[in-house]
């Protein structure tokens, strides 16, 4: 009887990777693929954040990740999601890097007694989805924006735990598809840690919208 590589995992409760890749954008295609199926959690973790600047002019599969994910909230069961306010900042500061659609920034979340949550769709679903923040750099001596991974963490409604971790190797970015009983370890470690971090505020982003005003206007291409 053959066996695929999630087989192997849930009869053996092995650990394993399941894809390495090496390159700027694969982390989208594979986060794609931890979407195939319903989930019950997530975990997102990210330098800056999708879901409030939308996709970078010209990154197709960003935007296809965008809307797994903005489906996947309307039927999750919880959503962790950590941003870095520096993070978002520095991104919007690249001078080839444009944000077209994050004028809509609150299509995606929405002001909550202050503070910023993910905006569902599904009514039935009562539990709110806050947005969480890294640490002020310099806070803390020993913590560096930099050494921070970019994490995706799906379980889905059969309680398999698949994670796609993003690491800068030198100047290189490199990804990591792993799933296994050790990798929900990883994800406890995640939401733990989510539930140590700050609000993010609705006034934060308001600011961070005023401020870079001029990067979110659509690209004119010159001839």
């Amino acid at each position: 009887m053959p066996l695929n590589i999630s087989d192997l995992v849930e009869v053996r409760g092995i650990t394993v990777v399941q894809d390495f890749l090496k390159g700027t954008k694969n982390h989208y295609s594979a986060a794609k693929r931890l979407f195939n199926t319903p989930c019950k959690n997530i975990f997102l973790m990210q330098r800056s954040s999708s879901i409030i600047l939308n996709a970078e002019h010209g990154w197709d599969e960003e935007n296809e990740v965008l809307q797994r994910i903005k489906k996947a909230s309307n039927e999750c069961e919880f959503f962790y999601h950590i941003v870095t306010l520096e993070g978002i900042e520095a991104h919007l500061q690249r001078e080839n890097s444009k944000f077209p659609n994050f004028k809509h920034y609150s299509d995606n979340v929405e002001d909550h007694d202050g503070l910023v949550a993910i905006k569902t769709e599904n009514e039935g679903n009562s539990k709110r989805f806050y947005l969480k923040k890294l640490p002020i750099n310099g806070q803390d001596d020993l913590f560096k924006l930099n050494r921070q991974s970019r994490v995706l963490i799906i379980e889905d409604m059969e309680n398999n735990v698949k994670a796609v971790v993003v690491q800068n190797l030198g100047a290189a970015q490199t990804c990591f598809v792993i799933s296994g009983p050790k990798v929900r370890k990883y994800l406890e470690a995640c939401i733990d840690y989510y539930n140590e971090c700050e609000f993010v505020k609705w006034s934060e982003i308001v600011e961070l919208h005023n401020k870079y005003d001029n990067n979110i206007v659509e690209p004119i291409f010159a001839g």
